[in-house]
């Protein structure tokens, strides 16, 4: 729900780089309150699992072990609805693992590209 999802951003906001709730503050101050609420009510009513099949290349789901957006039941669920999906966790991560483990990050999509570079 939109609700959950709102109170799931808020929780994670405390283990987010300060950086990261800069920039994020400043898109919805950009987008205003309407259309920021709106976005997340359509992200809401077009669940993704739905087209994950769709999704034939390999592809790493990736999830900060302090994430309170999206859960680890789901994040895995995400991953086993692809095709060729792996699941990947950042320790000492949140929401916004580019920010907070950029270097884990790319450790580990490095790892997963050469593991899959011939497939």
């Amino acid at each position: 729900s939109v609700v959950g999802q709102l109170w799931n951003a808020l929780r994670d906001a405390t283990h987010e780089p300060p950086r990261l709730l800069w920039i994020v503050l400043q898109d919805y101050i950009k987008a205003g309150p309407r259309r920021s609420l709106l976005s997340l009510r359509y992200a809401v009513q077009d669940p993704i699992e739905k087209k994950l099949p769709r999704i034939t290349d390999p592809t790493l789901v990736v999830r900060g072990n302090l994430d309170r957006v999206s859960s680890q039941q789901w994040v895995e669920r995400a991953a086993s609805l692809l095709p060729r999906g792996e699941f990947a966790l950042i320790e000492n991560a949140a929401h916004g693992v580019i920010l907070s483990q950029p270097e884990m990050l790319v450790k580990t999509a490095q790892s997963f590209l050469a593991r899959t570079k011939s497939e």
